[in-house]
C-alpha cells in the first residue's frame, strides 16, 4: 500500500468526531451528540509529539448556529514508556498500511502520523468496534491514560 508508515515517528495527530447523522434532531434535522456523552462534545482533537507533549482539545459543534464552542483543554507530558510503547504499537499496525474505509454515516476518526523526515502518513475510519481498533484504543488508553472520556478511534 502507499500509505505505508515509514520512519521514526514524529507527531501523531487523532481526531476523533462522534457526530452520527443516523441520530437526527427530530425538530431541525442536524446531527445530535451520541448517547452518553456527558461533556456535549462532538469533536476531541488529541495530538502528542516525540517528546511526550499531549495537547487534547475537545469542541461541541453547533449545526443550527454555525458555531464550535470549545469545551475541554488539557496539556501534560507523557512518561518516555508511555511515548515507546504508543509509537512502537503504531508501528506495528502501520508498516503495512491501513485499508481505505468509505465513511458514510457515523461517527469517524483521523489520524495523522508525521515521521522526523516530514513525511505525513494519514489513516481515517469509523469508530467501528473491531479487534484492530480495539487493539489501538486499549494502547491509546492505557498511554495517554490523563483524559477522561477520550474516545479514540472506535466507541
Amino acid at each position: 500500500m502507499n500509505n505505508d508508515l515509514k520512519g521514526r515517528i514524529d507527531r501523531v495527530s487523532l481526531v476523533s468526531l462522534n457526530l452520527a447523522w443516523g441520530f437526527m434532531n427530530k425538530k431541525y434535522g442536524l446531527p445530535e451528540t451520541r448517547p452518553n456523552n456527558p461533556y456535549h462534545e462532538t469533536e476531541q482533537h488529541l495530538t502528542i509529539d516525540r517528546n511526550g507533549l499531549v495537547r487534547f482539545n475537545s469542541f461541541y459543534i453547533d449545526g443550527q448556529k454555525e458555531m464550535v464552542t470549545p469545551i475541554r483543554r488539557q496539556r501534560f507530558l507523557m512518561k518516555p514508556e508511555q511515548i515507546s510503547r504508543l509509537f512502537a504499537y503504531l508501528h506495528e499496525i502501520f508498516d503495512g498500511g491501513y485499508p481505505p474505509y468509505t465513511i458514510t454515516d457515523g461517527p469517524t476518526w483521523h489520524l495523522a502520523i508525521a515521521n522526523q523526515q516530514g513525511q505525513i502518513y494519514q489513516y481515517e475510519g469509523m469508530m467501528v468496534q473491531d479487534e484492530w481498533l480495539l487493539g489501538l484504543n486499549g494502547v491509546l488508553h492505557e498511554c495517554v491514560d490523563e483524559i477522561d472520556g477520550l474516545w479514540g478511534v472506535e466507541c
